[in-house]
């Protein structure tokens, strides 16, 4: 398992300059947005992660937020997501169990459970030239990247689209595919944020509300 140290190190991976991916065709998402102002900021392609198993995609999700109008906020309730893969082949789902992320593959009935331990801005959100000034590791052996440099803290603004994310494995099966899997990244997010906080008042306390959302998951070791 890596530790928190190495999960920097590979988010800066992931928000690097392109880079091409390992499989057929690149990837991009479903549906696009005229975004002029961070076309620049916007790798156009990812690298995917050291010793990546999976590379997975969601064009059918909704982030769930349940609305507490005492403390004034909307907190994220659940996720419901069709995980699709390189072909648009539904192959597992995105679920929450108990306010933990989960993913559940078809093929062998693996699943895994993560928790967050790193958030990355949306490219969306970034002012600057942070993006194209983000260098990834030159080489990497294993799961054990060369140690690239530190970048400047980016400068954000609202954002419409949730954050890109590394999490850890906290449990799973102990066989299929998932079973060899250490962490899922969330990247190339669109969509997904709560909903506006004046909207959380006292007739929405405790209603559910299900915010679409699409993304792509790194599955790696």
């Amino acid at each position: 398992m890596l530790k928190l140290t190495s999960f920097a190190v590979v988010a800066a991976a992931f928000i690097s300059s392109a880079a091409a991916l390992p499989r057929g065709r690149d990837w991009e998402p479903t549906s696009t947005r005229n975004d002029n102002q961070n076309q620049n900021q916007w790798p156009k392609l990812v690298p995917a992660a050291p010793d990546a198993i999976l590379d997975l995609s969601t064009t059918e999700g909704t982030q769930n937020y349940i609305c507490d109008a005492y403390a004034k906020k909307w907190s994220l309730y659940a996720a419901e997501a069709v995980l699709v893969d390189s072909y648009g082949q539904k192959v597992g789902k995105h679920y929450f169990v108990d306010a933990s992320p989960y993913w559940h593959l078809y093929s062998d009935d693996s699943y895994i459970g993560t928790k967050s331990v790193l958030k990355i801005p949306p490219p969306s959100s970034i002012t600057g030239d942070w993006w194209s000034s983000t260098s990834a590791p030159s080489s990497h052996s294993g799961s054990k990247w060369s140690q690239p440099s530190a970048p400047a803290a980016p400068s954000t603004a609202t954002s419409p689209d949730i954050p890109w994310l590394v999490t850890i494995r906290t449990s799973g099966s102990e066989s299929g595919t998932m079973s060899q899997v250490g962490y899922v990244v969330r990247t190339y997010t669109q969509g997904g944020v709560a909903p506006a906080i004046d909207e959380c008042v006292q007739e929405t306390h405790g209603k559910v509300q299900k915010v679409p959302y699409e993304a792509r998951y790194l599955f790696a070791k």
